[in-house]
């Protein structure tokens, strides 16, 4: 009977151990996806195009690998950025950006993890809506 509680009680250790060790997991990615998010914004209010375009870029990736991350502040910004942006580009990856960010799921067949120029991604992303939107109205 001895020898059954041993095991019982190094199983519940295990099991404790892994719960913490969870926990603390946990807590260190949410902490290091704030960080994330606080330079991703502070990006994206740069003046440089450059910064702003990989902040973008960067942030729908995030998003696409952890759709259930808030990044609200961020897609205001975002928004804010496809309507105000300098350039008719910006404004553009700003969008395509946004649409990644309310519907993260529509991406998730593409290959985007790989893909590290900005101009790449985001027609990369640009096709994708576009079968998207075109194969709902043939629904």
């Amino acid at each position: 009977m001895k020898k059954h509680t041993m095991i019982a009680a190094v199983i519940a250790a295990m099991f404790f151990n892994a719960a913490a060790y969870s926990q603390a997991t946990l807590q260190k990615h949410n902490c290091k996806t704030e960080i994330a998010k606080a330079n991703y914004l502070m990006g994206m209010r740069s003046d440089n195009a450059g910064l702003k375009e990989s902040s973008m870029m960067q942030t729908a990736k995030v998003k696409m690998l952890y759709p259930d991350v808030n990044f609200q502040e961020i897609k205001n910004v975002t928004d804010s950025i496809a309507v105000n942006g300098k350039t008719p580009a910006i404004r553009y990856e700003a969008y395509l950006a946004s649409n990644v960010l309310e519907n993260p799921v529509w991406f998730a067949k593409g290959n985007h993890q790989a893909i590290q120029d900005p101009d790449t991604f985001f027609i990369s992303v640009a096709s994708q809506l576009q079968e998207r939107i075109l194969g709902s109205r043939t629904n």
